[in-house]
């Protein structure tokens, strides 16, 4: 497993077409974009992340808007999928 940290920069929204196949009905989604880049200063921590960990961005849509915080740290765990 590595872990690493990044730090929520922005959110947006976008609308995103969904079509259900059971009723046949086109309708629409409001998905909320969140960005984030991995942090490098700041804190002993964040410049010990930056030197031992990737570096990048992410950006995630989700259909919740309360799931990160503008400037609030996150930690993200990457670890190989097992197959079912």
């Amino acid at each position: 497993m590595v872990r690493t940290k990044f730090r929520c920069n922005w959110k947006s929204t976008h609308t995103e077409k969904t079509y259900n196949r059971e009723t046949r009905v086109e309708d629409s989604i409001v998905l909320y974009d969140y960005n984030f880049t991995t942090v490098y200063t700041g804190s002993e921590e964040n410049t010990k992340f930056f030197a031992a960990t990737p570096s990048g961005s992410l950006t995630l849509s989700c259909v919740r808007n309360d799931l990160f915080t503008i400037n609030k740290e996150y930690y993200l765990d990457l670890s190989p999928a097992v197959p079912l």
